[in-house]
């Protein structure tokens, strides 16, 4: 169908009709609301729907929709007609758009501007802003908030124990004397780290206890304690209050009895912000790393990981440490540097020697696997013994760290 002679603003991106020169063509046209149309010189008749002051034709009474949707395409995104409740024209707000496939405007704009999808219709200006504020995107997107590398707590702690750092370790393999979990409390301040290892999660108020008399005999006290919300450390956490019974609860309670009986203020991260607690879940990986790489060096099963353990923080007390420069976390707390003297290769081989009678034929010597160095004999040797299969602290020792028998 075509109109000649009728375009009466040529440079209006909209094909405006002039009604003077329709009628020269013997058109009739008639108003009137909620009924108005144009009968052509041959008789067709064109229906017109009256939006905000303009007539718009009813293009579907002529055209087919396939023929629609390719005039539609072959405009230039910028001068595409705007939708009307008929759907005459594909077209609709951004903000309707947004609310159809909710990407970004800024994404709608992109692949309106770009043509790259037909029927994509566009008018008027999106009142969502960069980040959508709509009740739909904030559920939808919601997301974990960004836990800051710089810790800012406050106070910060200013001397050493002032605040402890603490987290439960738990281990998927038995141990060689039971043992399923480690609990480690971190120092804040000199990194200085103490780990105890437990059968069971029940026994983490007696580590504290331990953990406490440790400290003093190091001549500290200890000013704060900083944990995660596990049911081990607070009866206040919703696991221990909806699934453990009220004989649970109790024992989980008595890790606050003990802060407050010695006067230590016990605080938590959030459920399920464990990274706030970044110190001792650092400390974690860290030893963790380390024993799984003296568990592999030496051959060994995983039933020694707490001997692993042990050595690990053991040596991650006694090196530097990037937060505290050129000083050590033992020389922090000893106030005297740490000694290597009696360090060797975890796991390796050693030779005891068997005092006794020089009798020939009788071996002077056994062989046994060295498991760190003693923590209750200043210059002795914590070895195992294969053939008995048990762990003791020796002194008359000959080590041999190539492991070309392994």
């Amino acid at each position: 169908m075509v109109f000649d002679n009728v375009n009466h603003l040529s440079s209006s991106h909209l094909n405006i009709l002039s009604l003077s020169r329709l009628f020269n063509q013997n058109c009739i046209i008639h108003f009137q609301r909620g009924n108005s149309y144009i009968i052509m010189a041959d008789g067709t008749r064109i229906d017109l729907i009256e939006k905000n002051g303009l007539f718009y034709l009813r293009l579907e009474q002529i055209f087919e929709p396939d023929e629609i949707r390719a005039m539609v395409a072959m405009t230039p995104a910028h001068q595409r007609p705007p939708i009307l409740k008929g759907k005459m024209a594909l077209g609709a707000s951004v903000d309707l758009w947004h609310r159809r496939l909710h990407i970004s405007p800024k994404r709608i704009q992109m692949i309106y501007d770009s043509g790259a999808i037909e029927g994509f219709g566009l008018k008027g200006k999106a009142t969502h802003g960069k980040d959508c504020s709509c009740e739909a995107c904030q559920i939808a997107r919601a997301s974990r908030r960004h836990v800051p590398t710089a810790r800012r707590y406050d106070p910060l702690c200013d001397k050493p124990f002032h605040t402890v750092s603490s987290d439960v370790k738990v281990v998927n393999t038995e141990s060689l004397g039971g043992f399923r979990y480690a609990v480690n409390f971190v120092d804040e301040y000199t990194r200085f780290a103490h780990i105890y290892f437990m059968r069971t999660k029940n026994e983490v108020s007696t580590k504290l206890e331990e953990f406490i008399s440790d400290t003093r005999r190091l001549g500290w006290r200890i000013g704060r304690i900083r944990t995660d919300l596990g049911s081990e450390y607070s009866a206040t956490s919703v696991e221990t209050v909806a699934q453990l019974e009220s004989a649970e609860k109790k024992v989980r309670a008595k890790f606050e009895q003990i802060c407050a009986r010695e006067d230590i203020k016990f605080s938590w991260a959030p459920a399920g912000m464990s990274k706030i607690n970044g110190v001792a879940e650092r400390f974690q990986r860290t030893v963790s790393e380390m024993a799984n790489a003296f568990l592999y060096q030496g051959r060994m099963s995983p039933i020694f990981w707490v001997f692993a353990y042990r050595h690990a923080t053991w040596i991650y007390n006694r090196i530097l440490h990037s937060t505290l420069g050129s000083y050590s976390p033992f020389e922090l707390v000893h106030a005297r540097r740490p000694r290597f003297d009696r360090l060797h290769t975890l796991f390796c081989d050693c030779y005891e020697w068997i005092p006794g009678p020089k009798t020939p034929g009788i071996n002077k010597g056994r062989k046994m696997i060295y498991l760190g160095v003693s923590e209750t004999c200043d210059v002795g040797y914590l070895v195992f013994e294969p053939e008995s299969r048990t762990v003791r602290t020796v002194y008359n020792v000959v080590f041999d760290e190539k492991f070309k028998q392994r």
